[in-house]
């Protein structure tokens, strides 16, 4: 999985961050 954040508050909407780089999930709930 690879995730990006973005704002959305009453300024408006923000670009998208760096993506985090990859993440492997070993263990699922």
């Amino acid at each position: 999985f690879e995730f990006r954040v973005k704002a959305i508050n009453k300024a408006g909407e923000g670009e998208p961050s760096s993506s985090t780089g990859r993440v492997k999930i070993t263990e699922f709930p």
